[in-house]
């Protein structure tokens, strides 16, 4: 009993997922977009990072010069008010005399002066005339104690006084008398020389500056706010950062201003007067501009990585288009169809295209000539089977010819056998020309060398000449028979024997070729004609004068045999018909 073999089924391995070309482009042109968003977002932050550093600059620079601009004023107030303290009039007591000069300052800087004792009683005051009655206390008492206490001049802070209860500050100056203070010089004057002196700094829209005094009051605001005046700050944090520090000291913060918007404050205490400078600048108008460039960057961004994609997309879709192409000429290929190359615009798949192009036309060309190959082989197989009925036909006709002629069973094998072998040899001649044509001189020699004649006893001479496969047979069978005899009876049977063929070409009735042919026979023995019809004689009126349109004289002379043919080169029988004479010679009667 027979063992089965189990074979095992090889498990496949599950399909792998495709993703389409557009894709893989989508996906590159992400790739390389990444990378330059997140370059632009570190750009985009590094742009805000310094428009804020330079915003806030801007701040305090007008800050800064704002400070500059009151303290250059007060330090000019100042300087006047201790010039004017050192009056000669003032030191001898004149007061009358230094309230003249008092009155010739006021002319020419605008200042009203007020002169007070160390008890801040009123001495004098530019407003009235001298001698007219005094207050006996003034606004600025307040500031004299720190006047007295640090003999350096003090500028106050906020105070209302003056007509209808106007905003106003002081500066008061100590004013010496034998190396003691003997009275007080002061001046007074509107907050709004601060808002003009604050109005003269760069600002830009949005932004406010604010004169506070040591107490935390404003003097002064800029855009004119007459409200504010008076009122607390609204950045106290900031305020008593500042007091709580170190001269000139300075202090920035994001905060919300009193009006509850976000803002950017630079506050500024002043060395001169200890009062702070306040700059406000609105965060949205710092981040306005920034979202609008912003804005804009990011829009174009879009509309470049929109951009980038849409060129992917018909990029892949492109690709994709072109790929497909490919696959339906690798298709068309593969079913064995000739292709033309396809033409996309994209080199590399035109060089695919071509190169499948070439390998279809090629596989084609070899189709074809398979093709043809198979149809030779059937028409040789068809051909090999004619071929081979009609040899054995013609061999069936030798073996009858040659034994009604053949006086014992020694002579017909042995006439048999060379008849048999030159048809053999007229085959194989045919067989190389795969059974088209053979050469009469190639014919010829192979009769000559089959009874080991060499050239000396033969020659040959004419043009080359090639006989259709149906004459070559026949014609081989007539130079057997011609060579058999000369080689039995006549010229090749001795020596000194010679046989010449000669054959020339010339044109016939119609245009058609004919062949002439010469057998002449010389030096061998006296040649007698003969007394009976034997094979040769058959052949000759059967297979070569009758079946081929030959023309045949033969002359049995009797120093020698001389044969004529003249024939046609063309096959005028039909080729399914067999070998010249072989169905007449099977046909023939036994006696002849």
């Amino acid at each position: 009993m027979a063992r089965g073999i189990a074979h095992t089924a090889k498990p496949q391995s599950p399909p792998r997922r495709t993703v389409p070309v557009r894709a893989y482009i989508l996906l590159v042109v992400l790739a390389a977009i990444l990378p330059v968003t997140l370059l632009a977002a570190i750009l985009a932050e590094g742009y805000v990072r310094a428009e804020t550093e330079r915003f806030e600059r801007r701040v305090r620079a007008a800050v800064l010069d704002a400070s500059a601009l009151i303290e250059r004023d007060l330090a000019g107030i100042t300087a006047t008010l201790q010039s004017l303290a050192t009056s000669h009039a003032l030191r001898a007591g004149d007061l009358r005399a230094f309230h003249e000069q008092a009155m010739q300052v006021k002319a020419l800087t605008g200042l009203d002066l007020f002169l007070r004792d160390r008890e801040s009683r009123q001495v004098l005051n530019t407003r009235v005339p001298f001698g007219a009655p005094l207050p006996d206390r003034s606004a600025l008492a307040a500031w004299d104690a720190e006047v007295l206490e640090t003999s350096r001049p003090v500028v106050s802070g906020h105070f209302a006084g003056g007509g209808a209860g106007e905003h106003g500050f002081g500066v008061v100056v100590p004013v010496f008398r034998n190396g003691v203070i003997a009275y007080l010089l002061q001046t007074t004057l509107p907050a709004a020389r601060l808002r003009d002196l604050l109005a003269r700094a760069d600002l830009a829209e949005g932004w406010a500056l604010a004169v506070v005094d040591r107490d935390g009051t404003v003097l002064a605001r800029f855009p004119d706010d007459e409200a504010a005046a008076g009122t607390p700050a609204s950045i106290p944090d900031l305020l008593q950062a500042l007091r709580d520090g170190e001269a000139a000291a300075e202090a920035t913060e994001y905060v919300v201003d009193r009006d509850g918007r976000a803002v950017f404050a630079a506050v500024r205490r002043s060395p001169v007067s200890g009062w702070v400078l306040i700059g406000t600048a609105s965060v949205e108008r710092l981040l306005a501009p920034l979202r609008r460039t912003l804005r804009l960057a990011g829009i174009a961004g879009a509309a470049l990585v929109a951009l980038a994609l849409f060129g992917a997309w018909l990029l892949g879709d492109r690709l994709a288009r072109a790929i497909r192409a490919l696959a339906a000429l690798g298709a068309a290929v593969e079913a064995g169809a000739a292709v033309r190359p396809p033409h996309t615009g994209i080199r590399e798949v035109n060089e695919v295209g071509e190169a499948l192009a070439n390998a279809s036309a090629r596989l084609v060309a070899r189709a074809a000539e398979r093709e043809e190959a198979a149809e030779r082989q059937r028409l040789m197989l068809r051909e090999l089977n004619h071929r081979v009925r009609n040899t054995l036909a013609t061999v069936d006709s030798v073996a009858r010819l040659t034994a009604r002629h053949a006086s014992d069973v020694a002579e017909y094998e042995a006439r048999l056998t060379d008849r048999i072998r030159s048809l053999a040899k007229t085959h194989e001649l045919l067989t190389g020309a795969n059974w088209t044509q053979a050469g009469l001189a190639e014919l010829l020699r192979n009769e000559f060398a089959a009874y080991g004649q060499d050239d000396g006893q033969f020659r040959l001479d004419g043009p080359p000449v090639t006989l259709p496969a149906r004459q070559a047979v026949a014609v081989g069978m007539l130079l057997h028979e011609l060579a058999t005899n000369a080689a039995k009876y006549g010229a090749l049977s001795v020596p000194e024997g010679r046989v010449e063929v000669r054959w020339t070409l010339r044109e016939g009735p119609g245009g058609a070729r004919r062949l002439d042919l010469a057998w002449e026979e010389t030096g061998g023995p006296p040649v007698r004609p003969p007394t009976r019809r034997g094979f040769g004689t058959q052949l000759i009126e059967r297979a070569i004068a009758r079946d081929l349109g030959a023309e045949v004289v033969a002359d049995y002379a009797p120093g020698g045999l001389r044969f004529r043919l003249s024939m046609p080169l063309s096959e005028p029988s039909d080729p399914d018909d067999g070998p010249p004479g072989a169905q007449e010679a099977s046909a023939a009667p036994a006696a002849g």
